[in-house]
C-alpha cells in the first residue's frame, strides 16, 4: 500500500513542479526498503511544498490596500484566518504522519518486516490522539528494540525539522509556511517531555505514553540486565530538553511569521547568519533520546555559495551509567552543477553495545562504529522543468544513528527530485 502511495506522489509532484525552476532546493519523492524516517521527511516535505504552491495560487496573501489602520487590521485578521484554515491542518497532518507512520512505524519495520501495524491520525482541530499500535509481531522484541519504538516518533519529527532547515539554508530565506512547519516537529520531544512532567489536563495519559514507556523500560532494563540502581528521572529529561531553546533558527521562523507574513503580507523573509566574508554560520543545540539514555547535539551550520555544511558533536547527558559520543558532518551540494549535484554524510561514534534480534551483545564495553552516505541528483532531459533522478547509497555499522536502522547494513534509496 505504501509503495502505491509513493508512485502516486511521484505523478502528482511531476504535474505540480515541472513548471517551477526558480529556486535552489531539491524536493524529493524517495523509496527505500523500510520506508524510513528520512524518506518520510523528504516525501512529506515535497507534498507540503506542492500544496502550499497550489493554495497560494488559489488564495492570495493580500486582497486590498493596507495603507491605513483599517486595511492593516483587516489584512492581519485575514492572514490569521488563512493560516488557521490552511497551514495549521496541513502542518499537523504532516507532522502526525511523520511521527506515527515514519517514526514509530519505521522503527518496527527496521527490525520486524513481518509486523502488521495500524495507524490512527487524529483530526487537526481535535485534542484526540494520533497513535500507532502493533497488530501482529513475528517475535518478541528486545529491550533496545522496544526503546527505539518509544523515542522514534519524536526522533522522526526532528529529522523532518532538520530537512526544513537545510532547505531554508540552501535558499538563504524562510518561507513562513516552512517556519511554521519547522517549529512543531523540532519541539515534538520538548512538548512530550514537558507535557508529561506537568501533566497538562487537556491531554490524556495515552497521548503522552512515549515518555512514560521510555523511562519505565529504560530503568527496568538497567536494573535487570546491569544491576544498576540509578534511575533516569523525568526531571532530568525535563531539565535536559530545555537546551532545545538555544536555537536561533526557531526565533527567525517566529519573526518571519509575525513580521513578514502577518504584518507585511509577504510569504518569505530573510535568514540572518553570522557572516565571515562569503561564508555564513549558524550554531544550534538540541536534545535527543537513544537506547542508552538522552544525548545533546551541538550543530554548526555553514553556508558557502550553494553549499551547506553541518558539522555536529553528540554527547551523552551525564545522568546515567553510560558514556557515549559521536561526531558527524553533512555536506549538501558539495558538487554542484546545472545538470548534476552530489551530497555526502558521515558519522563516527563510540557507543555501548546493542541488544538486537534476541541476541545479547557479546561485548560489555563501548565500541567504535560509523556510517557513510553519498547522494546524487542527475537531471532528466526528457522531462520539462527541473526534474532529477535521485539516488543514495550508504553503509552503517551496528549502532544508533538518527533515522537509520540500528543494525549494520547497506542502505539504498532512489526516486525523483524537483528543484523548487
Amino acid at each position: 500500500m505504501l509503495k502505491k502511495i509513493m508512485f502516486l506522489l511521484i505523478l502528482i509532484q511531476c504535474c505540480i513542479f515541472c513548471n517551477f525552476s526558480f529556486s535552489k532546493s531539491y524536493y524529493s519523492v524517495l523509496l527505500d526498503e523500510d520506508f524510513s524516517s528520512k524518506i518520510g521527511a523528504e516525501n512529506l516535505l515535497t507534498v507540503h511544498k506542492g500544496l502550499t504552491i497550489a493554495t497560494e495560487k488559489l488564495i492570495k496573501l493580500k486582497y486590498f490596500s493596507e495603507n491605513n489602520i483599517w486595511g492593516k487590521t483587516g489584512g492581519i485578521f485575514f492572514r490569521v484566518g488563512r493560516a488557521l484554515a490552511i497551514d495549521y491542518p496541513l502542518n499537523k497532518y504532516t507532522r502526525s504522519t511523520q511521527h506515527e507512520i515514519y517514526g514509530h512505524g519505521a522503527a518496527v519495520r527496521g527490525f520486524d518486516e513481518y509486523a502488521k501495524l495500524n495507524y490512527i491520525i487524529s483530526h487537526p482541530y481535535s485534542y484526540s490522539s494520533s497513535y500507532t499500535f502493533i497488530k501482529k509481531r513475528s517475535r518478541i522484541y528486545t529491550s533496545h528494540e522496544k526503546l527505539s519504538i518509544f523515542y522514534s516518533g519524536s526522533q522522526a519529527n526532528t529529522i523532518l525539522s532538520n530537512q526544513v532547515r537545510y532547505k531554508c539554508l540552501q535558499k538563504r530565506e524562510i518561507d513562513f509556511r516552512d517556519g511554521l512547519l519547522y517549529l512543531y516537529p523540532f519541539h515534538d520531544l520538548t512538548k512530550y517531555i514537558l507535557r508529561t512532567k506537568y501533566d497538562l489536563p487537556f491531554y490524556t495519559k495515552i497521548y503522552i505514553g512515549d515518555i512514560f514507556g521510555y523511562l519505565e523500560l529504560f530503568n527496568y532494563y538497567n536494573r535487570s540486565q546491569k544491576g544498576d540502581t540509578n534511575k533516569l528521572e523525568l526531571d532530568e529529561l525535563a531539565d535536559g530538553v530545555l537546551i532545545n531553546f538555544i536555537n536561533p533558527f526557531q526565533f527567525f521562523c517566529v519573526y518571519t511569521f509575525v513580521k513578514s507574513y502577518l504584518w507585511d503580507g509577504n510569504s518569505k523573509g530573510s535568514l540572518p547568519m553570522i557572516k565571515i566574508g562569503k561564508t555564513g554560520y549558524l550554531p544550534s543545540f538540541r536534545y535527543g533520546l537513544t537506547p542508552w539514555g538522552p544525548e545533546y547535539f551541538f550543530e554548526n551550520f555553514i553556508t558557502y555559495n550553494s553549499k551547506v555544511i553541518n558539522f555536529f558533536i553528540r554527547r551523552s547527558q551525564p545522568v546515567v551509567d553510560y558514556n557515549y559520543w559521536g561526531i558527524g558532518v553533512t555536506l549538501l551540494n558539495i558538487v554542484a552543477k546545472p545538470q548534476f549535484s552530489m551530497d555526502f554524510e558521515t558519522n563516527i561514534w563510540n557507543q555501548p553495545p546493542l541488544y538486537l534480534w534476541g541476541n545479547k551483545p557479546y561485548k560489555t564495553s563501548n565500541s567504535y562504529g560509523g556510517a557513510l552516505f553519498c547522494s546524487i541528483n542527475q537531471k532528466i532531459d526528457v522531462l520539462p522543468g527541473m526534474v532529477y533522478i535521485t539516488g543514495q547509497l550508504g553503509y552503517k555499522t551496528l549502532g544508533f544513528m538518527e533515522g537509520e536502522i540500528l543494525d549494520k547494513g547497506l542502505i539504498v534509496r532512489i526516486g525523483l527530485s524537483f528543484k523548487v
